[in-house]
């Protein structure tokens, strides 16, 4: 879950892709790089990013501009409106950046679609589901009835995040459809991924994880993990940086531009 800001900027626009319209800004020239927001996120500038790569950065559905007609939510789902969305544009095996959920949707596209993408960057990503990411989902959006995410709590206790989602998503719904994403998004945080190690194995792009050392849902334990099982993976640690990143974008961006341009061409 991380934010973004500036949702419609005239470089935006639709396109048709696995029954949606999605919507998405482009900026930037050079290789082509797909940039993922997190859950409850949008679109927001990435000017590092555009300065080397034709950055693409698409709402995924539920936010934003882009509407999520079944109300269901799944990381399979999401990144199969990845692979739609490179398809529909045509492009040749874009570089793939995404931020949590963002990452835990390129995750499963090097699953699901292996080959579509030319190099991956996975921020703040979980393949399994700790104590500490449970936790720490819980505390952050607490919990009321059957597992679900208790969103007066969340007015309280988080009105700059709720003054966000509500001009992010206005466009779907209206000033409270921010409650209605929450829901619908609960049950694909809190349900196991079981991943095999045969899973991993289907990836073969160039990757990338990266991990904040204070993050407060993903223990740099799991992170390390996750390097592991991906063949020939990279990993990078970033210094007193939290899940959301406060005033450490600039350390993820070094790194991940490091890697996508060693990456940005070339048959690996």
């Amino acid at each position: 879950m991380v934010n973004g800001t500036d949702e419609g900027s005239a470089s935006g626009r639709f396109v048709r892709a696995n029954g949606l319209d999605i919507y998405y800004e482009e900026s930037g020239d050079g290789p082509p790089l797909i940039m993922l927001h997190g859950g409850t996120g949008t679109i927001h500038p990435s000017p590092a990013f555009s300065a080397h790569f034709r950055v693409f950065a698409p709402n995924t559905r539920g936010h934003g501009r882009t509407a999520n007609p079944s109300g269901v939510f799944s990381y399979a789902l999401l990144a199969d409106d990845v692979a739609a969305f490179i398809d529909a544009l045509g492009l040749d095996r874009p570089l793939v950046a995404g931020y949590s959920d963002g990452g835990n949707t390129s995750l499963q596209l090097a699953m699901s679609h292996p080959g579509v993408t030319r190099a991956l960057v996975l921020g703040g990503t979980w393949h399994r589901m700790s104590s500490t990411y449970v936790e720490g989902m819980e505390q952050m959006l607490g919990l009321v009835g059957d597992d679900a995410p208790d969103v007066d709590r969340l007015a309280q206790t988080h009105p700059g995040w709720v003054s966000y989602w509500q001009q992010a998503h206005a466009a779907l719904g209206g000033p409270e459809y921010w409650k209605t994403l929450q829901r619908q998004m609960w049950p694909m945080w809190m349900t196991p991924l079981d991943y095999t190690e045969a899973d991993f194995r289907r990836i073969t792009a160039p990757t990338l994880v990266l991990i904040g050392d204070r993050d407060e849902c993903i223990p740099i334990e799991d992170a390390v993990a996750l390097y592991r099982l991906i063949p020939g993976s990279e990993l990078g640690v970033l210094p007193a940086a939290s899940h959301l990143l406060e005033g450490r974008g600039h350390l993820y961006a070094e790194l991940a531009i490091d890697f996508l341009t060693r990456h940005s061409t070339g048959a690996g």
